[in-house]
């Protein structure tokens, strides 16, 4: 494992540290994937088996191709599974808070964006990451409103944020939840 530091800090701090806060760091540090059979994964917030995940359908027999084909073979098919639980979900979500808040949107985007759960586009385009369907509902939910509330609010000021509470007043939890586990879904 690497540790990048700024230049000006002092290594032997640094150092000191991670020795410090060391089982915090494995703690959050996500664990790798053996995409077998019994590998979990997390779906909707639950963690399931991937034998277990429903609707998964890599070949005629699940066990068959998980057993005899390559890690990147089962990695394809599971990231493909969960782009179209994602769609899915997401669209379900955005239909819903979409005529609750009162806001349009023009296009869905869905894709592996890296660094960001979700964005806004001026043109009401929303993107979201397929990972974030991983995440419970209410921190899905909780993505979606702040995309949509960005339909009337392009920035992160009071406005907005009350926007977002108006909607989901415990949004602060499920940010917590983001920013504590949100390693988790990356794989």
């Amino acid at each position: 494992m690497r540790v990048l530091i700024p230049t000006a800090y002092d290594p032997a701090m640094a150092a000191e540290l991670v020795r410090q806060k060391w089982s915090w760091v494995i703690s959050h540090v996500p664990k790798p994937h053996s995409f077998d059979a019994d590998d979990r994964f997390l779906l909707l917030g639950e963690f399931q088996s991937l034998g277990a995940l429903p609707g998964l359908s890599v070949g005629a027999d699940t066990r068959d191709f998980l057993l005899g084909s390559s890690r990147d073979e089962v990695r394809n098919a599971l990231v493909r599974w969960y782009q179209s639980q994602a769609q899915a979900a997401i669209e379900r979500r955005l239909a819903l808070y979409s005529e609750r808040m009162n806001v349009k949107v023009h296009a869905l985007r869905l894709a592996d964006y890296q660094g960001r759960w979700g964005f806004c586009r001026h043109d009401g385009v929303l993107g979201f990451s397929w990972r974030i369907v991983q995440a419970p509902l209410s921190v899905l939910d909780y993505v979606v409103v702040h995309e949509l509330a960005h339909r009337r609010y392009m920035h992160h000021q009071r406005s907005f944020w009350t926007a977002v509470g108006g909607v989901l007043p415990d949004y602060p939890r499920d940010r917590l939840w983001l920013r504590q586990h949100g390693t988790l879904l990356l794989w």
